[in-house]
């Protein structure tokens, strides 16, 4: 469930979960981001 939710807020957009669970952006963020057009859920 948890992750299935986090790949649909990705697919949506939203990248914002790493940030609130690690308190900082993982590497990567930046280019899921640029590139969230791409990103589908399962």
């Amino acid at each position: 469930m948890h992750l299935s939710h986090i790949a649909q807020m990705f697919a949506d957009g939203n990248f914002q979960a790493p940030m609130l669970i690690h308190d900082q952006a993982p590497p990567g963020v930046p280019t899921l981001q640029r590139l969230k057009a791409a990103i589908r859920p399962r």
